[in-house]
């Protein structure tokens, strides 16, 4: 994988069809620093567009996630289509789920950073919607950037030991 983009999301609930939006997504491309958007001065529709935008920057790049391709891209799809928006240059992009790709049965983030000798989340998805409705966008965006930052420390440490255990 040479390309990549992490990214990871925040939303109202579970629920993308029935009326659960998208608050933030924060991504973080090969290792620059993290970016995130919000719903801070944003419409949803306008946060989806430029969440199209950025992940699509490089095609080529291979999407990773913690359980993306149950929860994050389907969400991002969902909700683009109620916003009549076209997400389908995300579904032609590679993805890395690392919560299911490993080992074909989900694995928490918080269980995997345990495994790779990361550090655990500093909240869950419980917290960042009390974070939404009391407009803290301050904690919110930092709740979801500390997110995307320890998937891609999951992802570069389990990297670093498949390369070594091949060169073995």
């Amino acid at each position: 994988m040479k390309n990549y983009i992490v990214i990871d999301i925040e939303t109202t609930g579970l629920k993308p069809s029935y009326g659960d939006e998208m608050t933030s997504i924060a991504l973080k491309k090969d290792g620059h620093e993290a970016t995130v958007l919000s719903r801070r001065d944003k419409t949803e529709r306008t946060l989806l567009q430029k969440t199209i935008e950025a992940i699509t920057l490089d095609p080529q790049a291979t999407i990773i996630t913690v359980n993306g391709r149950k929860f994050d891209i389907p969400f991002i799809f969902i909700r683009s289509l109620v916003n009549g928006i076209d997400p389908k240059d995300i579904a032609e992009m590679p993805q890395f789920d690392l919560a299911t790709d490993i080992t074909k049965k989900y694995i928490s983030c918080d269980d995997l950073a345990s495994l790779y000798g990361v550090e655990n989340k500093t909240a869950n998805g419980l917290k960042a919607i009390e974070y939404y409705n009391n407009s803290d966008f301050d904690s919110l965006e930092n709740y979801n950037m500390d997110d995307v930052k320890i998937t891609e420390k999951i992802f570069l440490t389990m990297k670093k030991l498949k390369e070594n255990s091949y060169q073995q």
